[in-house]
């Protein structure tokens, strides 16, 4: 909670949420070949929204993955210490996605018969982890830059009072 405690951490935190939310929703739309639709789409972004931003809430991803790159030696502002910072944010926030969204279409969908729901949220959370954390990867850092210019642009620099 660290970061809701200033506006630029808020900012950052609210894009990279939405950001990654959007592209994974897109990404996650793709591979499960959901037909694409306003319904499909919103269904989908706002449970990967709800859960990416419970995730940014309650647990100090951005922390947790610099701690992970110092511990393995990388300089504070280098591309090595965004890359492997990087890791640990993702590795959670995949997790928790892989599985919270398939369990949330596959347990209270009255089509999959009961005793079949575990074996498919099984397939689903093991068969799509691997691609999702990839792509959530790529889809971090892009977004983890985009906050940081949304939020440089319109609150200034961490510990910046003229803005």
């Amino acid at each position: 909670m660290k970061y809701f405690k200033n506006h630029f951490g808020l900012t950052v935190t609210l894009v990279i949420g939405f950001l990654m939310s959007l592209m994974m929703t897109v990404a996650i739309m793709i591979i499960t070949k959901t037909p694409w639709n306003w319904v499909s789409f919103y269904t989908m972004l706002a449970r990967i929204y709800l859960t990416v931003s419970l995730v940014l809430f309650f647990i100090p991803v951005n922390v947790l993955g610099e701690k992970f790159g110092t511990a393995v030696g990388c300089k504070p502002r280098t591309l090595a210490m965004t890359l492997v910072s990087n890791i640990i944010p993702t590795l959670i926030i995949n997790t928790v996605l892989a599985a919270v969204v398939p369990a949330l279409t596959i347990f209270y969908n009255d089509a999959i018969p009961p005793e079949a729901r575990m074996g498919a949220w099984k397939g689903a959370f093991f068969g799509g982890w691997l691609l999702t954390f990839v792509i959530s990867y790529f889809c971090a850092l892009l977004a983890g830059k985009a906050g940081e210019a949304v939020a440089i642009k319109s609150v200034g620099l961490p510990g910046d009072p003229g803005k």
